[in-house]
């Protein structure tokens, strides 16, 4: 009972936190994170109409992540790409086409809408750390300015956090439906996880609002 509700309403309702400090941050936001603000509210949306589907007509929604996996991607991609040059940018973009593709033949040959789309999940998760661990490399490389103090750090750790941890579980879905304790307690953790990821891009987005503060002050 416990994890039923915690899993379906305390860690789908922390989503609500980083979504009200964007909103009250949102004159200071740039480019880059109102499509993290996009990507968060198209994934509370998502994640509250599987949720419907599987406790209020108890249909199966495994479908939700093939149209959800490769949006993901193109949100998070699209991200990182406002931290490069137009020609990488440009890359990145194609990249996002690329793996849309990959998505509709892995939906269409491998994995269908009955199953999990665990292969284009795990791509979606190894592409996504290395954009994480690249945007560190490339970003933090000045001695002089604090890490904490970079808005983007804390939205790019929450994301590495996040799928760092979560790419067993997307290569082994099929191996967590089971009903037993070491399976409610992978997916206990993976869920505490999400609350970090969301309360580090809520710092984030208020990180945002005191780098307006220091620019406009000069």
């Amino acid at each position: 009972m416990l994890f039923f509700i915690y899993t379906t309403f305390i860690v789908p309702a922390t989503v609500l936190i980083p979504i009200a400090y964007a909103f009250i941050n949102y004159r200071g936001l740039t480019r880059a994170f109102k499509i993290i603000l996009a990507f968060i509210i198209f994934s509370a949306v998502m994640n509250t109409i599987a949720s419907v589907m599987a406790r209020g007509y108890h249909m199966r929604t495994t479908g939700i992540y093939h149209i959800y996996t490769p949006f993901e991607f193109g949100f998070i991609t699209a991200f990182f790409s406002e931290f490069y040059n137009k020609r990488i940018r440009n890359i990145l973009y194609g990249l996002i086409a690329a793996f849309a593709v990959f998505c509709v033949l892995n939906t269409v040959f491998i994995e269908s809408m009955m199953k999990m789309d665990s292969n284009a999940r795990s791509v979606d998760a190894i592409i996504l750390i290395i954009f994480c661990m690249l945007f560190f490399a490339k970003n933090n490389s000045d001695l002089d300015s604090r890490w904490a103090d970079h808005a983007s750090n804390w939205v790019v750790a929450g994301l590495l956090l996040y799928y760092g941890s979560s790419l067993f579980m997307f290569i082994f879905f099929d191996n967590l439906t089971r009903d037993d304790i070491m399976t409610y307690v992978i997916w206990t953790l993976n869920a505490t996880i999400l609350v970090i990821e969301y309360v580090l891009f809520a710092i984030g987005f208020h990180k945002c609002k005191a780098q307006q503060t220091i620019s406009t002050s000069r």
